[in-house]
């Protein structure tokens, strides 16, 4: 029991932590898209 509740509590800080890298690096992906298009231009 004290187990299954700590690999939901662990499943729960990854979530917290792979989500906001996921943004940040579609973030960064757009920007430099963004930019590959401003030299293009």
């Amino acid at each position: 029991m004290i187990c299954k509740n700590s690999h939901i509590i662990l499943e729960t800080n990854l979530s917290f932590v792979v989500v906001p890298t996921l943004k940040e690096s579609i973030y960064k992906v757009q920007i430099s898209t963004f930019f590959r298009i401003i030299s293009i231009l």
